[in-house]
This record gives C-alpha cells, structure tokens and sequence, in this order.
C-alpha cells in the first residue's frame, strides 16, 4: 500500500496523490507563514516601541475575558464538518445557522460582562474595548462553514493567501492607529476587520447554499462530536490564559503586560510552523482514517520531518531572546527577557504536541482528545501556583514550560498506541529533532557568550548567533539523520518543480 507522497499508481499518474496535496498544502502554508512572521514581527516590533506594559496588561485582559465568548462561538463545528467532509452538503445548512447562532451569543455574552470587566479592573478603557471585540463573533461565526469546506478540499493555497491578507491588514491598521496615540485601542480595534475580509474571500471562494430553515433537529447530531471540541477547545483556552490570570491576580497590569508580550513573541516560531501545519494535517490524516495503520505511519513520519525544522527553530528563538530584545528594544523590555527565553523552551515542545491534536482529531477520538486537556489543565494550575510562590512573575513561564515537556509527549504516544507503536516510536519520531536542536544552537550559545563589548554589541550577537546555527544546520541534520535529510530534501525539490 503506498505511503503518502510516494510513487502515484499506475494509470494515476496525471491526479496528484493525497501525500501530493498535502505537501503542497505545506509549502503553501509555510510560505504564507514565514511571509506573515516577517509581517506580524514588524508590526509587534514597531507596536513595543509605541505601546507601553500598561497598554498590553489592558489588551492581554481584554482577551482573557472574552475566553468564553470565543469558545461559544467557535463551538467544535469547524473541526467536525472536516471529519465529515464526504458529506458535507448534508451538514452545511445546519452548522452554518449553529455557528451563526453562537456567533451572536458569544458577542451578547460579551456586551454583558464588559461592564462587569471594567468595574473589576477599576478601568472603562476594558468595558470599551471588550465591546469593540464583540464585534469580532457573529463576523468570525460567518466564516466558519466556507472554511471547513475550503479545508476539506484542500485549498490551501487560497487559505494562504486570505490568511496572509489578514494578517498586513491588522498590523498595518494596529500601527497606525498606535501612531494616532490610541493606546491598547489600536491592537483590538482591527480585530472586526479582519474576519470580515475572510468572510467575503471564503464564501466568493467556497460557496455554500444555504436554505431559509435553520434544520434545528440536525443540531443534535452536530452538538454530540462538537461538544467534546468545544470542551476540549474550553480547557485549551484556559491553558492559554492560566497564566494571564495568575498574574492579573497577585500583580497589576504592567506585569501582566510583560508576560502577555513576551508569551506573544514565544509563540512566533510556533505559529509559523507547527500551527500552520495543523491545517494541512487534520484533513489529510481525516482521508487515512478508514487504514488505521498507514494513518499511524503517516503522521510519525510527518511529525517526525515537522520537529527537524520546529525544534531547533524555537531553541534558536530562545537563543535570540536576549540579543534581539535589548537589540531592537533598547533595554525597553529587558526586564522580561527570562520570560522569552524560558517560553521558547516550552514552545520548541508544545510544537510538537500540536500536530497530535490533528491525528487525535482525524481519528474521530473527541474525548480522548478532552481528558488529555483536562489532565493539562489541572497539572497546569497546580505548577502555575508553585511557580508563583516560589519565583514569582517568572515562575508562571516555568510552571508552563514543564508542563508542556510532560504533557506533550504523552499526547504524541496516546495518538498512536492504539495501532501498536509505543514509546519507542515516538523517541525515534522526536530524539533526533532534539538533539539536532541542541547540537546547532549549543555551539552558536557558546560563540554569543565570548562576544566582547564593543559598539552595536547586540545586532552583532544576533548576526552571529544566526550565522553559526545557520551554518551547522544542514551538515548536522545530514549526518544525525541521513535518512530524513534526504526525505525532507526530495520533498523541497518536488514541491519546487511542480511550482515552476
């Protein structure tokens, strides 16, 4: 039985092959983030030089009290009209009218308690910008169907495209209105733009028809798998904020700024690799899911060429933490640079564990899907709370870190087991991105620290700490795994061919 990305059969050369598509849904997705990374680093690079801690305290709450509104109105549907995408016409009335349905009590949720958000935090600047991100759900729920089907067909190109749209609007909005002084107003007020503009591309794109009955007892069919999304997408949200919260709690805002900023800019690397590949995996693996086996075999091996890149990009990125924040900020964040380092470490694992979610997901296994969350949840409150009683603001960053190093790998191991690949197999999968990691960025450390003190120190210790790990990159990937080099290796030539 061939593998994705192997030879086509005979006879079917002139259709490209499922490994076909979603490689090219790779190149696509990655490109647009790597595009994307250069915009989104810019703008957060001229918004630090503008906005103040204060301001991202502000924006960081703004997002945290809007948690439940999110997950109401992304309610799982997206996730399940992909599982079902062979028959996707017979569910699209319905999730579209669901969707629409909790796009706009996500939004009446939070008019309702921005109020309340502004009286807690002693603040009308959070009521008014908790309203202006209401805005954002009933547009976002719009584009939920069109999306899944855009997904189902593997239309990444296009996704790409629309998503990088998206992403020169709201930076480009954000920085000018930072520049109108606007304060922590200008990195919510572009939110309502954004999915407006994916809901003209999606639906002129992906057309869905639609009828005037709602299809109410077609909901219940949907709520059942969506419902263990949603609570699952609940306890992921609540990870993410954990640590806001914390400290939004024992400290005041300029704090809770620090984290948020420096969480954000650990989460680049992440976003322009891992994140962006869930898109392309979940219905990939979704179409394998009738052959256990060669769904298993598949997604380690995609793993497997996915961590070669992510693992060492991230260790990179905390190496660059503190080089390119005193470099590009001037001593205006360095305070919080252990933060960034520390979150890096954690984002080189949590990379990883993403693409689990993917294959949890394409084998229909919802809740298993949900227990794991909720054991992340748990264990991460529990470190949050040592954390802050032992090292304080730094702590919450450890205490996240240490639970992605333990609950990661465990997610990638319960992902597989159940087709007979065990523990062994996912050492194989992440051991050698590990050590590739550690051997292209150790010495690049080593070269930082023996820099001495002379003018424009910092741009020097960022040229060089890149150089080096540039330069050891591609001879330690070749000789730690000669196999997955030359893998990854025909993958990029085939991927270039077939885009001339």
């Amino acid at each position: 039985m061939n593998e994705p990305g192997t030879d086509h059969p005979q006879g079917a050369t002139s259709t490209p092959s499922l490994g076909d598509k979603a490689t090219r849904g790779i190149a696509w997705m990655v490109s647009q983030a790597a595009v994307n990374k250069v915009v989104t680093t810019i703008g957060q690079m001229i918004l630090g030089m503008i906005l103040v801690p204060e301001d991202y305290g502000l924006v960081a709450l703004t997002y945290m009290f809007g948690t439940a509104s999110v997950l109401i109105q992304q309610g799982g549907l997206h996730e399940v009209l992909i599982k079902r995408k062979r028959h996707f016409h017979r569910w699209a009335n319905s999730a579209f009218w669901m969707s629409m349905c909790l796009g706009v009590v996500g939004c009446a949720i939070m008019v309702a308690f921005a109020p309340v958000a502004g009286t807690l935090c002693d603040d009308d600047r959070l009521t008014r910008l908790m309203l202006i991100m209401a805005l954002f759900f009933p547009i976002d729920a719009f584009c939920t169907v069109p999306l899944a089907l855009a997904h189902g067909r593997m239309q990444f190109r296009f996704i790409a495209a629309v998503q990088l749209g998206q992403s020169v609007v709201a930076v480009s909005l954000s920085i000018l209105l930072a520049m109108l002084d606007w304060g922590p107003f200008a990195a919510i007020a572009p939110r309502p733009v954004v999915p407006l503009i994916g809901a003209i591309a999606y639906w002129i794109k992906a057309p869905v028809p639609l009828r005037r009955g709602l299809q109410f007892r077609r909901w219940r069919y949907l709520v059942g798998d969506s419902a263990l999304v949603f609570a699952a997408n609940c306890c992921d949200m609540a990870i993410l904020y954990l640590g806001t919260l914390a400290l939004s709690v024992a400290y005041n805002k300029s704090v809770v700024g620090d984290y948020f900023f420096m969480f954000n800019l650990s989460l680049q690397t992440m976003v322009l690799i891992s994140l962006r590949l869930r898109g392309v995996l979940f219905p990939a693996l979704s179409t394998l899911a009738d052959d256990p086996q060669r769904q298993s075999r598949a997604f380690l091996r995609a793993l497997r060429l996915i961590s070669f890149v992510v693992l060492p990009a991230c260790l990179l990125q905390a190496a660059l933490s503190d080089a390119g924040v005193r470099a590009i900020y001037a001593g205006r964040w360095s305070h919080a640079i252990p933060m960034l380092q520390v979150l890096s470490i954690g984002m080189a694992i949590r990379s990883v564990g993403w693409p689990a979610v993917s294959m949890l997901q394409a084998q229909g296994r919802f809740g298993t899907r949900l227990v794991l969350v909720i054991i992340s949840l748990v264990s991460q409150a529990i470190l949050i709370c040592l954390g802050l009683w032992w090292f304080g603001p730094i702590g919450v960053a450890l205490a996240t870190t240490v639970n992605w190093i333990v609950i990661d790998p465990v997610s990638v191991y319960v992902a597989v087991r159940h087709t007979g690949y065990g523990w062994r197999d996912v050492a194989r999968a992440l051991g050698p991105p590990a050590a590739l990691g550690l051997l292209v960025v150790g010495p690049a450390v080593l070269v930082d620290m023996a820099i001495p003190d002379m003018a424009g120190r910092d741009w020097w210790r960022v040229a060089l700490i890149t150089s080096v790990a540039a330069a050891l990159y591609v001879p330690m990937f070749r000789t730690l795994a000669p196999e997955a080099w030359q893998e990854m290796r025909q993958r990029l030539v085939g991927m270039l061919g077939r885009s001339r």
